[in-house]
């Protein structure tokens, strides 16, 4: 669909052009986590060290509906845990949606049972999250945006299907996971070349 591939090919415009002006290296991996039929998600981790004190990473997330070829809608499909919606910007220089709500942040902390170290790191009157879909554990994948001095603190965790359940979920949305798992699996990783200058 020349929708997604237009937003591919931008996306792939702006990490040559990170790479190329990085004095270091700049390493992408992609994977697909969810191939159809409904939606397309795709997430794209980046590590790089392009000067300073210590190298850096990213993630990019996006996930298409596959009628209408668009980033979905986070606010239609989970109501329940979007109850804000905000943008970031990744390293190359992609803005990137994000969510939030005390029911997301509750589940997470939840989810991930953070160290004394780190909870102090978490407790924030609203943490704000890149989110995606997963097929391998079906459920959604939800990485909080933190400072790169705490992002230890902020793995990113899969909130399963029986769960998201009892939050306030579009049908659309658990149509996805409904279908037989041949037919939704994800693809394998694809490794990118390493970029370096």
């Amino acid at each position: 669909m020349k929708r997604i591939n237009d937003v591919f090919d931008a996306a792939d415009a702006r990490i040559r052009k990170e790479a190329a002006s990085c004095k270091g290296f700049w390493d992408r991996r992609t994977s697909v986590t969810m191939a159809g039929p409904h939606y397309l998600s795709v997430l794209a981790s980046d590590d790089f060290f392009c000067g300073g004190a210590y190298p850096d990473d990213s993630n990019l997330a996006l996930v298409f509906d596959l009628v209408t070829g668009a980033l979905v809608d986070w606010g239609k499909l989970l109501p329940g845990l979007a109850k804000k919606k905000q943008t970031t910007t990744a390293a190359d220089g992609t803005t990137l949606g994000t969510i939030s709500s005390p029911r997301l942040q509750e589940l997470y902390i939840d989810g991930t049972k953070p160290s004394e170290d780190c909870t102090s790191a978490l407790d924030l009157d609203q943490l704000d999250f890149i989110v995606w879909l997963n097929t391998k554990e079906p459920g959604l994948v939800v990485k909080p945006i933190l400072a790169h001095v705490v992002r230890a603190c902020g793995p990113a965790i899969t909130i399963p299907l029986k769960i998201l359940k009892s939050t306030e979920v579009s049908a659309d949305f658990l149509r996805a996971f409904s279908l037989p798992r041949e037919r939704r699996d994800a693809g394998a990783d694809r490794r990118a070349p390493r970029l370096r200058n």
